[in-house]
């Protein structure tokens, strides 16, 4: 009958909407994986650096962390925003982490040219701490945004959302933070690296990784008045 049709078509149109929920829901999670991933072996190369600098170059690595920290604090209390708006939390982590090249590159020119070394690791220092400044804000926004669209295509509560993507962040960043510190021990010792070596290496690291970032990297739009409560009814 006609009403029968009706109801079939309606529960077919609802199956294939929850399977598009699902599927988009999958595709949010699997893309804030490899964010995450990325993301964590960038900022893991640059800990390890930054972690270095006063063993490997004394009161020079102290002078570039004492500039790195100020430079830090000046962008993320007065350009974090100003990017953020600008460029999106996308843009800016993708900008944020292009910088984080260049620091760690810094000990690259450090370690090859030592005439300029000092030249070389202040500017780093300096770039560095600006990239900072408004990184990790970007990646709140780009956080926040995940999750709540998460949230909206699984048909649960952002805070049950947030607290999912928030253990599978910590989770990478801090294994990827643990093998970075252990990448310079185990290629100093085992694989008699020199330091330019690990230097270059830890770049490599951080470029490879913002390369990537940038291919899968974009906004999650989460639709003006768009709420749990309505995709729940």
């Amino acid at each position: 009958t006609q009403i029968e049709n009706e109801m079939s078509s309606s529960s077919s149109l609802m199956a294939s909407a929850s399977i598009t929920s699902d599927e988009t829901a999958s595709s949010i999670l699997i893309k804030f994986v490899m964010f995450s991933i990325l993301f964590s072996a960038n900022h893991g190369a640059v800990v390890s650096c930054l972690s270095l600098a006063t063993a490997r170059l004394g009161d020079l690595g102290t002078a570039q962390n004492s500039v790195l920290y100020l430079s830090y604090t000046l962008s993320a209390l007065f350009g974090s925003t100003y990017v953020i708006k600008t460029y999106g939390p996308g843009k800016s982590i993708i900008l944020g982490m292009t910088i984080y090249c260049i620091y760690t590159a810094s000990y690259v020119v450090a370690t090859a040219i030592p005439s300029i070394k000092e030249v070389a690791v202040i500017t780093g220092g300096l770039i560095g701490g600006i990239g900072g400044g408004f990184l990790w804000t970007a990646q709140g926004s780009y956080f926040a945004q995940a999750s709540e669209k998460y949230a909206i295509y699984k048909k649960i509560q952002v805070e049950v959302a947030s607290t999912r993507f928030a253990g599978i962040f910590a989770g990478i960043y801090l294994t990827e933070e643990v093998m970075m510190r252990l990448f310079s021990t185990l290629m100093i010792k085992i694989m008699n690296w020199s330091w330019q070596s690990v230097f270059c290496g830890y770049t490599i690291i951080a470029i490879v990784a913002t390369i990537f970032m940038g291919c899968i990297m974009t906004d999650f739009e989460v639709p003006v008045g768009q709420n749990l409560l309505e995709e729940g009814e």
